[in-house]
């Protein structure tokens, strides 16, 4: 029995790409890695706006959880999370979900130039998307807008924006702010040039101050 998977989000702003695009790089995991990978095609925009995807990927969660079994020679004990880009931001949100939930948490999590804030804010990494081919403002702005419905009040939510998550959130202690201390070990990875790179940053020293 197959105790050990991974599930995969992919980029592409919410609104673009599949589990397909994915392939080159996700069957190599597979056989470098040994494991099954269960890369999700999450429902998209405009059909399928904010809050679909984050809650299409924790029915997969679930799945795998209590179903997988009855339909697979796996049993999953040790789950890990990846993604990247818009897939980053939903492998924290679902993280974020499984916590308050009260799941079996994930053993770890790899996010790659993860889309952790997508609150309208200005950061100095931001820059690098005037001369970027592919995350130029107009179509950062086209994500966003397709992504949120134009209403970007719902940036303002912890599952939009897992960098705003927090043991309130979670376990609803008031008061306290702190990233969730149950988060497991996570390894982010970022290009010095990317658009993304402050994004990385600031999860990463949200973790590190709340002992992560």
């Amino acid at each position: 029995m197959i105790d050990t998977v991974l599930i995969h989000m992919h980029g592409g702003g919410f609104v673009a790409l599949s589990s397909r695009s994915m392939q080159a790089y996700t069957r190599k995991w597979a056989n470098a890695l040994n494991v099954p990978i269960f890369s999700i095609d999450y429902r998209m925009p405009p059909n399928h706006p904010f809050p679909t995807a984050p809650q299409d990927c924790l029915i997969v969660y679930k799945f795998l959880l209590n179903h997988v079994d009855k339909f697979m020679n796996i049993s999953p004990k040790n789950i890990y999370i990846s993604g990247d880009s818009a897939g980053g931001n939903l492998t924290c949100s679902l993280t974020g979900l499984i916590l308050k939930d009260k799941l079996p948490i994930p053993r770890g999590l790899y996010v790659a130039y993860p889309a952790v804030d997508l609150r309208m804010m200005f950061t100095l990494s931001r820059i690098y998307s005037l001369t970027d081919i592919l995350l130029w403002p107009p179509m950062l702005l086209l994500c966003l807008n397709s992504y949120l419905s134009k209403d970007f009040s719902q940036a303002e939510s912890p599952v939009a924006s897992p960098l705003l998550l927090t043991e309130e959130y979670v376990n609803g202690t008031a008061g306290d702010k702190r990233f969730p201390l149950k988060w497991p070990k996570t390894i982010v990875t970022v290009g010095s040039k990317d658009p993304l790179l402050d994004d990385s940053l600031m999860l990463m020293q949200k973790m590190v101050e709340s002992n992560i």
